[in-house]
């Protein structure tokens, strides 16, 4: 498959799962207010971007282990190609069990700070014990699914993504209505996630078994060199975390975390229409005018959507 056709298979796969992720984002909105209500949604979406924050502990491997990957990959260096994998695991297992240890910090501030009541810890403390231990132990495997895109191996990759979606708004939407509450939200994530997970473990295990079966030695070096390549990853993303996942806090600390739902629903139609402007680019093809236009009609059309939910639960 040439460059330019893995590009546009990689662009098409985006557009999949954006339009997938619009469903549990968007449109099962009213499911989960109705059978959570506004203010325990919302506070459950204020410690999504605590934890958010707390995923800041991995120092940009994952982001740059891709193109590190791709290097090597068309260099046909498999010797250090296995020393990216094993370094890789380490670091990944290292921030694993900080986002752990930092998103229990988290649970010991945010409650008095946000005047949370004994009711609302009671409601969201075992929920949330669950997702941060799923998230940390599935942590490591971050990796193969980062080694899958430095190979290229892009059909897979953007199936097991959308599988992952698909998973979500399915178990997400049964639960609910079986009336699960949180815990809904909770498995859901966590069954999918880990899903995805395991899914590119066997992957890897399938399209580059000797990736796994004959590991370089971890080594100091190795990992300076993952940390000093991730590091503008991590700056960058640490910017766009402070600008666009702090909001919720914010709100949440005024007193009125039945807000956040609201507002969250709103700016969710500028952080689609963005990631969905950076697609084509990303994908490594020109944006072209028949582009420009259907993403116009479709803004418009989630606009008008968007301002009828809010003034039916706002």
């Amino acid at each position: 498959m040439s460059r330019t056709r893995k590009a546009a298979v990689t662009a098409a796969f985006s557009y999949g799962r954006f339009a997938m992720a619009i469903v549990p984002g968007i449109l099962l909105v009213p499911l989960t207010l109705a059978c959570l209500g506004a203010r325990t949604y919302g506070l459950w979406l204020t410690v999504g971007e605590l934890l958010a924050y707390a995923a800041m502990v991995d120092p940009g491997i994952v982001g740059v282990l891709p193109w590190m990957i791709a290097q090597a990959d068309g260099s046909s260096d498999r010797h250090a190609l296995r020393r990216l994998v094993s370094n890789g695991l380490v670091a990944g297992c290292v921030a694993g069990v900080g986002y752990v240890l930092v998103a229990a910090a988290v649970w010991t501030v945010l409650p008095s700070a946000l005047a949370w009541t004994a009711a609302d810890r009671a409601l969201l403390g075992p929920p949330l014990a669950l997702l941060v231990v799923v998230t940390g132990v599935t942590y490591p495997f971050r990796i193969f699914r980062a080694v899958l895109m430095g190979l290229q191996d892009v059909v897979v990759v953007g199936a097991i993504a959308i599988a992952e979606i698909a998973i979500d708004v399915a178990l997400l939407a049964a639960l609910l209505l079986g009336g699960y509450n949180v815990w809904a939200l909770v498995i859901a994530a966590a069954v999918s996630s880990t899903f995805m997970a395991a899914a590119c473990a066997v992957r890897v295990a399938i399209l580059a078994p000797d990736l796994l079966t004959h590991w370089e030695r971890p080594s100091g070096a190795g990992l300076w060199l993952l940390l000093h390549n991730g590091f503008g990853t991590w700056l960058a993303g640490f910017g766009w975390q402070v600008v666009s996942a702090s909001n919720n806090i914010v709100i949440a600390s005024l007193g009125h975390p039945e807000w956040v739902p609201i507002f969250a629903c709103t700016a969710k139609t500028t952080v689609v229409l963005l990631q969905l402007g950076w697609v084509m680019p990303d994908s490594g093809l020109v944006g072209l005018f028949i582009y420009a236009v259907v993403v116009t009609v479709i803004a418009i059309l989630v606009i008008v959507w968007l301002g009828r939910l809010a003034a039916r639960y706002g």
